[in-house]
This record gives structure tokens, C-alpha cells and sequence, in this order.
């Protein structure tokens, strides 16, 4: 991950229930009190941060980022193919079997939002900032 980089999930501050991967995955990776934390909030998460809760394996100068994952990706090319594909499918099944029920109970949660008064107001005030805005300076 870049070191400018972060990880956030903005549902709740939004209108929206967290449905689509953070509910589901991220008490998997780290402390349930910290997701909880950031879920409810949609705190941006620092990239070191997100190191430290186990939700990026390492932080990297930003103008090396694209290097080192490529460096990453040659290294597990490099690795004998069937073995690689048969354990990350074995991973992702076992992921799937965890978070199945708390991932579908979350979509119908976040589908419902989608339409609630609270969500759509906060969209409506979103589109209506934006539109606000000045145009950017147009460059030469």
C-alpha cells in the first residue's frame, strides 16, 4: 500500500448499511472493536494503520508503489501455477463459508438503506455541494 494511501469505508456516514465486504470481512482480518470502530465512523484508515490492524501487508514510498507490485506479481507468476490457483481457491472458500451469512444479511440490510430517508437526504446534499463548486482552473 502507498504511504499516502488509506482504506475507509463510508457507508454509515452515508445513509447506507456497510454491506458489501467490510462487515463481512474485515473482523476476519483484525480486532472487531477497531472494525466496529471504523465502520460506525467511516474513519479513513492511514496506510501504516491499516498495516498494523492486518488489513495491508506492507506500506511503500508511493513512487515505488507500482514496482514493488509488480515485483510482488512476477515473484508469484513465478510460482508453480496449479499449486497457486488450488490454494487460493482453497482460501477463498474458506472466506466465503465464514462471511456467507454475515454477507448476505448485510446486502439485504444495505439494499434496504438504499432508499431511506436518511441516505437519500445525505446524497441529495452530496450531488448539491458539488454542484456548488467552482470550476477548476483550466491548465494551459
Amino acid at each position: 500500500m502507498a504511504e499516502d494511501g488509506y482504506l475507509a469505508d463510508p457507508h454509515v456516514s452515508v445513509g447506507l448499511v456497510a454491506g458489501d465486504g467490510g462487515v463481512a470481512l474485515w473482523p476476519l482480518l483484525t480486532s472487531l472493536l477497531r472494525v466496529k470502530e471504523y465502520l460506525f465512523t467511516g474513519d479513513r484508515i492511514p496506510a501504516a494503520t491499516a498495516v498494523e490492524l492486518g488489513l495491508a501487508n506492507r506500506v511503500v514510498p508511493t513512487a515505488d508503489l507500482m514496482h514493488e507490485a509488480l515485483a510482488l506479481a512476477h515473484r508469484l507468476a513465478a510460482q508453480p501455477a496449479e499449486a497457486l490457483r488450488a490454494t487460493k481457491a482453497a482460501l477463498a472458500a474458506v472466506v466465503e463459508q465464514v462471511a456467507r451469512g454475515g454477507m448476505e444479511a448485510a446486502l439485504l440490510a444495505e439494499r434496504s438503506t438504499m432508499t431511506s430517508p436518511d441516505h437519500i437526504r445525505i446524497i441529495d446534499e452530496l450531488a448539491s455541494r458539488a454542484h456548488r463548486r467552482p470550476p477548476a482552473p483550466e491548465e494551459d
